[in-house]
């Protein structure tokens, strides 16, 4: 079995079972999500008390992420790290991530090298009725080319876009976002055999890794599930996927030797690298 490492991952309220992950992952980030937003079939995100919980109780496997309330300041993020969050999460800003507005917060960010996780590209629900004060699906606010100006004048802090930006995954290629060395992808989402293509068509092509080093574009990809984890009947599920993913991911590179042997680097070298540079580790 592939050491794996999900790099895009949420936690439910009330958790249980979470042991069952302990010998298939050597990580598990977790993101933070505002609770006000209700899970189909589900309750709600856990909130911050119980993801610092829930790491606590598993030392070096599940790793939490702060999310941002855009609305308030860049006191939110010294508050976070004390408590011990190691990360933070972006997503359905009511402006642009890199409105100047929000400048604050990521400068407050570089202080402490930590990584931060954006959603980009659309929401599941892309709706206005259903925006709150805390949260706005307007998927325009969200759009990759925003990490392009941010990531390029924050270069302490590792940005990473998560769904590769669909439907507008060619800002990622357009852009040459491979060439910041602070920027990288994770191929979460429920658009998987379009990411796939995308990454098959990519993967080669050359990329300036976060040393200053030159890669490739497979380099900069990470593993994301975007799932959620707390409830048992959830969890083989979640795990059979990551597994059927990998599978895939490992068919369509044999077909390219030149990034054949960067599968493990997907799974998980190249988040394990984010968190040993960022000293998180």
């Amino acid at each position: 079995m592939r050491k794996m490492i999900s790099a895009h991952s949420h936690l439910l309220t009330k958790p249980e079972n979470l042991e069952f992950f302990a010998d298939k992952f050597s990580q598990i980030w977790l993101l933070g999500l505002p609770t006000s937003l209700k899970i189909p079939g589900y309750s709600r995100p856990a909130g911050e008390e119980e993801i610092l919980a829930v790491a606590k109780q598993f030392p070096g496997l599940y790793f939490p992420f702060k999310w941002i309330d855009y609305r308030l300041g860049p006191d939110q993020v010294d508050r976070a790290v004390e408590q011990g969050f190691i990360g933070f999460k972006g997503i359905a800003p009511w402006r642009s991530y890199d409105d100047e507005s929000y400048l604050p917060i990521y400068e407050r960010l570089a202080k402490y090298h930590c990584p931060m996780v954006f959603h980009t590209g659309y929401v599941a629900t892309p709706s206005y009725a259903n925006c709150s004060p805390d949260f706005c699906y307007q998927a325009g606010n969200m759009r990759p080319a925003s990490l392009y100006t941010l990531a390029r004048y924050f270069p302490e802090i590792t940005f990473v876009a998560a769904h590769f930006g669909v439907p507008w995954e060619h800002e990622l290629l357009d852009l040459e976002i491979r060439l910041l060395p602070n920027l990288y992808i994770d191929l979460s989402g429920g658009h998987v055999n379009e990411i796939l293509k995308i990454v098959e068509e990519n993967a080669h092509r050359e990329a300036i890794l976060s040393d200053g080093t030159t890669g490739i574009f497979a380099d900069k990809f990470l593993l994301g599930l975007d799932a959620y984890f707390g409830h048992a009947q959830l969890h083989r599920e979640v795990y059979e996927y990551c597994c059927e993913f990998a599978e895939e991911l490992e068919k369509r590179a044999a077909k390219n030797p030149v990034w054949k042997d960067h599968i493990s680097g997907i799974l998980a070298g190249n988040a394990e690298r984010i968190m040993k540079e960022n000293q998180l580790l």
